[in-house]
């Protein structure tokens, strides 16, 4: 956190610069031949990074931990989306402090969690609103009975 706030008041050399680019050519087939500038980052922001993982590898094992004193089986599912985020950090990570030339793949890696966990999210919904719908049909069943039963 405190490199965050350091950062904002850090000039450009140790940030980000769009004095020095990061020239990033990557060619993919013949056809597609990819060219991209970005900003070089700065020493503050190569910390972050790395302060980032860690924070990262940490969650992890606290998600860890977790499981094993819970057992949950949601986490097995929580600790495999965050691992292939984690990837994804990973790469970008490796990417822009100049150790190989690649395409970021974060932003994919975290579309595939909010779609999964918009398919959970939908999968508790239907089951709720099937519940419901279960105990309005036993409910009128009730109400049926009762009025029966008054006359």
């Amino acid at each position: 956190m405190a490199i965050l706030l350091i950062s904002f008041f850090a000039g450009p050399a140790l940030t980000v610069s769009p004095l020095a680019p990061s020239v990033k050519h990557i060619v993919v087939t013949r056809a597609l031949d990819i060219t991209y500038f970005e900003g070089r980052i700065g020493v503050l922001h190569q910390a972050e990074v790395v302060s980032a993982v860690g924070a990262y590898l940490y969650l992890t094992s606290l998600i860890i931990l977790q499981y094993r004193i819970t057992g949950n089986k949601m986490l097995l599912g929580l600790l495999l989306r965050l691992g292939v985020y984690f990837l994804g950090i990973a790469n970008d990570s490796a990417i822009a402090l100049g150790f190989y030339q690649f395409f970021y793949m974060s932003e994919y890696a975290f579309f595939l969690i909010v779609v999964s966990m918009a398919y959970i999210l939908l999968g508790r919904f239907v089951d709720v609103h099937t519940a419901y719908e279960k105990l309005n049909e036993q409910l009128e069943q009730q109400a049926e009975q009762s009025r029966r039963s008054a006359c």
